[in-house]
């Protein structure tokens, strides 16, 4: 059974302040405007590797880095990108599209955008951009795909 989690960067693995306004022990940044931080990232690295999950990233990073920047940069394996990474419904499709082609049972997507971008929503944890991804978004993860999985065997 293959797993996937879809993920999103800004709002996910940073939060909506300016760089600047961080102690520069609590960011890594990648180029200017491009940050994560330090603590959520090693958050989502240790569930990742818990879970035993593909990354796909679904993120407007995409149209300034190559997924290899992105993956060398975030420490973590990245298996590949959505066809498209920017705003509305079909940011969604093509996540949903990829899930299909790539054989994804089971799949989650963690991303601040919410239900203007996925028509999917038992699919979706949107955690709140202004703060980033938290402990209680990855155990909303944890319930969505452990329920997924079960569903899979089951039928």
């Amino acid at each position: 059974m293959r797993r996937a989690l879809y993920f999103d960067i800004d709002g996910v693995l940073n939060d909506s302040k300016h760089p600047s306004l961080h102690d520069i022990a609590d960011i890594k940044e990648l180029s200017p405007g491009n940050y994560v931080l330090v603590k959520i990232l090693n958050l989502f690295r240790q569930f990742v590797v818990r879970h035993g999950l593909d990354l796909v990233v679904v993120s407007s990073w995409c149209t300034r880095h190559t997924v290899g920047d992105i993956a060398d940069f975030l420490g973590v394996s990245i298996t590949g990108k959505a066809d498209y990474t920017g705003g509305g419904l079909s940011r969604g499709d093509a996540v949903s599209l990829h899930a299909a082609q790539n054989g994804y049972d089971t799949y989650a997507i963690v991303d601040d955008a919410g239900s203007k971008c996925y028509r999917h929503l038992n699919r979706l944890v949107a955690p709140c951009g202004a703060q980033g991804l938290s402990e209680r978004d990855l155990k909303s993860l944890e319930r969505m795909l452990s329920a997924q999985d079960f569903m899979q065997k089951r039928y």
